[in-house]
């Protein structure tokens, strides 16, 4: 998985395009939880699935995204 750190644009955790899969998605909302700045999460053209989705909703840390692009992300 990518080094997420180099991954923040502002308040953005920008994920586009980087081969994130549904194994993924548990360190990276923990990431999320220690970096309380970060309020978008941008998934697009990552092969997550109905699983990652999941688990993005089931994390603690999801109540602080205000944006998730889940866009292309074989969810549905």
């Amino acid at each position: 998985m990518v080094e997420l750190i180099t991954r923040i644009q502002g308040n953005t955790l920008n994920l586009y395009d980087d081969e994130i899969t549904a194994q993924d998605i548990g360190s990276i909302m923990e990431f999320i939880g220690i970096n309380p700045h970060i309020t978008e999460l941008n998934l697009t053209m990552n092969n997550i699935g109905d699983k990652g989705t999941t688990d993005i909703v089931k994390s603690p840390y999801s109540v602080q995204l205000t944006c998730l692009d889940l866009e292309a992300t074989n969810t549905g």
